[in-house]
């Protein structure tokens, strides 16, 4: 009757121990899915977003200036996207393009025009009104606006084989350079990968 009475208590007192034990040892979670770079295209990257299973390829370049930490002038810098469902980017209906202006000031430059222009070899084959992304005057006395757009591909390709692209947006004008052209021509070799 003691020897029960001992193992009955013994397996009452084991039981909360060994259930905390069971417990306590469960795996961490996994970390939250986030972007991980695919590859590089040249100047172009393609990163994959696991949790909302969406490709995205992009390429970026200042057509004035030069944007940095340390600011020293005016600068217009572009960024154009591919972006949809899946592991592999496919070829888009349509490219996003954001403009970042930095200028030295107090006043914004594009609360009063704000529409894009893009001509290739003096035609224009773009005519977009663009959405403010964002905007601040920082404490070194910079404003930055951000503003957005899409247009369509056919005529992201028709940008890809010209001799000359020139963009108006707002009141200003820029030519693209070689390298630039040549960035662009990066972010379509991304289609497939």
């Amino acid at each position: 009757m003691k020897t029960k009475i001992i193992k009955s208590l013994v397996i009452f007192l084991c039981i909360p121990f060994i259930g905390n034990v069971v417990y306590t040892q469960d795996p961490p979670p996994p970390p939250p899915p986030g972007p991980a770079l695919k590859k590089s295209v040249g100047k172009a990257t393609i990163s994959y977003l696991r949790g909302s299973d969406t490709s995205s390829s992009r390429v970026g370049f200042c057509v004035l200036g030069d944007y940095g930490i340390e600011l020293k002038e005016d600068a217009l810098c572009l960024e154009f996207r591919f972006e949809n469902k899946g592991k592999t980017v496919i070829k888009p209906a349509t490219v996003a393009i954001t403009m970042r202006s930095q200028a030295r000031g107090r006043d914004y430059k594009y609360t009063e025009d704000h529409k894009l222009a893009i001509s290739v070899n003096d035609k224009l084959i773009v005519s977009e009104n663009t959405n403010l992304m964002s905007r601040e005057v920082d404490q070194r006395g910079w404003v930055t606006e951000m503003y957005a757009t899409n247009f369509p591909y056919d005529a992201f390709t028709k940008m890809i084989e010209a001799k000359t692209v020139t963009l108006r947006f707002g009141k200003t004008e820029a030519s693209f350079k070689p390298e630039d052209l040549a960035a662009l021509v990066d972010l379509n070799r991304t289609i497939g990968n």
